[in-house]
């Protein structure tokens, strides 16, 4: 969308820079309203725009001689599976971070510790 557009305003993307980032930052309210521009609008009023349009009308209606799609199950894998699976990135994401398992493994002790000594012999009365 920038590249070569003659936006009026809009700088050139520096050489080795992200266009993807260079984008987001142009295209943000703050910047829009800096230069002058809305870029919905000058997108909405592109050919890029209309050709799209037409794509999407274009493959919105199948072929009539295609079968609907037709699946043997209603998941991909069994229940099992994805528990397993749910398990151990579960796992993985818990133990990424080993520094802060055992800073929490220390405050349970702590914690136990405390409590332990401020309830010790309270039960036996």
């Amino acid at each position: 969308m920038l590249e070569g557009s003659g936006i009026h305003g809009v700088t050139p993307i520096p050489s080795g820079y992200n266009p993807a980032t260079c984008l987001l930052e142009v295209t943000t309210p703050a910047a829009e309203g800096g230069i002058g521009q809305d870029f919905v609008e000058i997108y909405q009023n592109s050919h890029q725009f209309r050709e799209v349009e037409a794509s999407i009308e274009r493959m919105s209606i199948p072929p009539p001689n295609l079968e609907p799609l037709k699946f043997d199950f209603t998941y991909s894998r069994s229940a099992l599976t994805q528990f397993r699976y749910s398990l151990w990135k579960q796992f993985l994401v818990y133990w990424r971070s080993p520094s802060y398992n055992v800073v929490r493994l220390f405050f349970t002790a702590l914690n136990a510790f405390i409590l332990g000594t401020a309830f010790r012999g309270v039960g036996s009365k």
